[in-house]
């Protein structure tokens, strides 16, 4: 918040941690990622985020991502599978293409 913090921007992200559903570690992540309190609140609001829970490396990322978003293995295009042959590879890829966030509970991926 910096030495003289405004109150209004103290009270939006006090709301932020404070929403039903909020997950502390998700906001704490992207908040510790961001490069002012300003942009924490815009990926937030605007949803710009998802989280894997459970996804503490590339590999396992990579697992709950292809089951979670293509429905497994089987629904990858050729391309991928030629290219990412094993989950901790695809979950490399992951973070190569984007921006991963680790937190103690999961993973989030920002766009």
């Amino acid at each position: 918040f910096g030495e003289y913090p405004d109150l209004e921007e103290v009270n939006t992200v006090a709301e932020t941690f404070d929403a039903p559903g909020a997950d502390a570690g998700v906001l704490s992540a992207i908040f510790s990622h961001s490069s002012s309190i300003q942009e924490a609140l815009d990926i937030i609001e605007e949803g710009n985020f998802s989280v894997y829970y459970g996804a503490d490396d590339t590999q396992s990322l990579g697992e709950i991502v292809v089951d979670e978003l293509y429905g497994g293995v089987e629904n990858l295009d050729k391309n991928t599978l030629e290219e990412c042959f094993d989950y901790e590879a695809y979950g490399r890829s992951l973070e190569t293409g984007g921006t991963i966030l680790y937190f103690d509970g999961g993973a989030i991926e920002l766009y």
